[in-house]
């Protein structure tokens, strides 16, 4: 939705410049008009980080990269390609998941059978969902120095935040039901049973385990 952008925006100021970008066009539409009235608003653009720098060709002081390196078969060269992206001395902050983190209390059948779903719907197309202990070594690996980490795991027991395993399993309900891992009739059964799960206000939930990693250029 160009949230984070925004955000980035609101803190630096009318005298910076930030560019989202995403390789999914209807989803900068959005992001451009969310951002349609605010009064110094980001720039969005349509790229595919797996294909080249940046999709102007200059150099950044800065980049920040969230939860898209889980989704890729080879992070590397999307981390290479932010490397030349970047001047000498900027920085990349990374953040990203391990799925092992992700719980919920009391324990519950249709939270275990969600987490084995989309790990097993993850790995069929040759991505990490628990790419984020990697990412120091990744990094390293792409030619950052100075790496610093952080790990957090939010934990909620009501609003957005507890939502999130709900949303994402009917974000890739089709993609579920395509792969042949569920039948519909089960699937539509374990949406229900997760979504009252999650309304239950005895009930506590946490998004997968986030490691927050700093990079910079040399």
């Amino acid at each position: 939705s160009g949230e984070v952008t925004l955000r980035l925006a609101e803190y630096l100021g009318p005298t910076s410049e930030l560019v989202g970008i995403d390789v999914d066009q209807a989803a900068i539409e959005i992001a451009r008009k969310n951002a349609s009235n605010y009064s110094w608003p980001p720039r969005y653009e349509v790229f595919d980080i797996m294909k080249g720098v940046s999709p102007n060709k200059r150099a950044y002081d800065f980049v920040y990269v969230r939860f898209l390196l889980t989704h890729l078969t080879n992070p590397m060269i999307a981390l290479k390609n932010i490397y030349n992206s970047l001047r000498t001395g900027s920085k990349l902050v990374v953040e990203d998941i391990d799925f092992r983190g992700h719980f919920c209390h009391p324990p519950n059948r249709e939270f275990k059978s969600y987490l084995s779903l989309y790990k097993q719907a993850s790995l069929r197309k040759g991505t990490n969902p628990d790419i984020g202990p990697r990412l120091p070594v990744l990094m390293k690996e792409s030619g950052f120095k100075s790496i610093d980490l952080k790990v957090t795991l939010p934990t909620f027991t009501s609003g957005p935040g507890k939502e999130m395993a709900l949303l994402t399993l009917r974000a890739i309900r089709e993609e579920l039901l395509v792969a042949g891992l569920i039948k519909k009739q089960d699937l539509e059964e374990l949406i229900s049973g997760l979504e009252n799960y999650t309304k239950d206000q005895e009930s506590m939930m946490s998004l997968p385990r986030i490691f927050h990693v700093l990079g910079v250029r040399t």
